[in-house]
């Protein structure tokens, strides 16, 4: 009985000892590191290029002043000048495409950028004419006004400041530099009557001519979509303004007129002026790098 009492005793003593063990061991063992976090499946950060098409528009009115410079026959100089002044309207627009690069940065829900683009522009309904008819004592006078205008490309250089509306999903504005290409062209064309006389002189013409790579300003907005890791799709609408411009025309050719009596000369000056600003509303797609 004795024996079998120390044997039981042995036997809860040497249980006690390998649970001390265990636990002991539970204690000090280190718990399973977590995974990481996935990484984020848009990141906005980073180089970016790709294509845009879209249509560009505006309607700025040339405005032409003749004066006169010499006249015989005063109240004909001044007849000749008014027939020869008035704003010809030709509609500036087309389509538009190009190409675009930029860089972002992402700070959690903000994304701001530098992006530059570059495209060339195409134009209809270009051109517009107006006419205008004057009569005076024995003479009546005919000026015939044409202006052409055209946008041939134009670059931007831009800041972009965007909210993401959901990780994929970014809002922005944008504004900077614009630069561009463009022409326009101005035709006055006169042309006197003496009623009297029964006699038309033929149409005296006078043209004019800009062309110059211009500077100015930019600003619009867009939304943009990235549907998948390295894509994005963009909407995009800019107002550009490249400043206004003069140029003159040369002078309009003498009414040159024999009469047994006198003589009538007239030499006028034709001077136009415009605006070359306008509208872009655009779609493109970009590759991130």
């Amino acid at each position: 009985m004795k024996t079998v009492r120390t044997l039981l005793l042995a036997t809860v003593g040497v249980a006690a000892l390998i649970g001390s063990a265990f636990a002991a061991d539970m204690a000090v063992r280190a718990p399973a590191p977590l995974p990481p976090p996935p990484a984020p499946l848009y990141n906005w950060t980073g180089f970016y290029a790709g294509l845009n098409a879209g249509f560009h528009w505006g309607r700025n009115c040339v405005n032409t002043v003749t004066t006169t410079v010499f006249s015989v026959i005063e109240v004909v100089g001044s007849a000749i000048a008014s027939q020869g002044t008035g704003s010809a309207c030709p509609d500036d627009n087309g389509f538009i495409g190009g190409g675009q690069v930029g860089y972002n940065w992402q700070f959690t829900n903000w994304v701001i950028g530098l992006e530059t683009d570059i495209q060339g522009a195409s134009n209809n309904n270009n051109q517009d004419t107006i006419t205008n008819v004057g009569t005076f004592p024995g003479f009546s006078s005919t000026g015939t006004i044409t202006s052409e205008k055209d946008l041939r490309w134009l670059g931007t250089v831009r800041g972009r400041l965007g909210f993401l509306a959901a990780p994929s999903f970014l809002i922005y504005g944008t504004g900077g530099l614009a630069y561009g290409k463009v022409d326009a062209t101005t035709t006055v064309s006169e042309g006197l009557r003496f009623s009297n006389l029964d006699l038309n002189t033929p149409p005296f013409d006078a043209s004019g001519s800009f062309s110059d790579t211009r500077t100015g300003w930019t600003a619009g907005g867009g939304v943009e979509w990235m549907f998948a890791p390295n894509w994005s799709v963009k909407a995009e609408y800019l107002y550009f303004d490249l400043g206004q411009v003069t140029w003159a025309s040369a002078n309009l050719n003498q009414f040159f007129v024999l009469i047994p009596v006198a003589g009538l000369a007239t030499v006028s000056a034709p001077q136009s002026t415009t605006r070359f600003n306008g509208n872009i509303i655009r779609a493109g797609i970009n590759w991130h790098f």
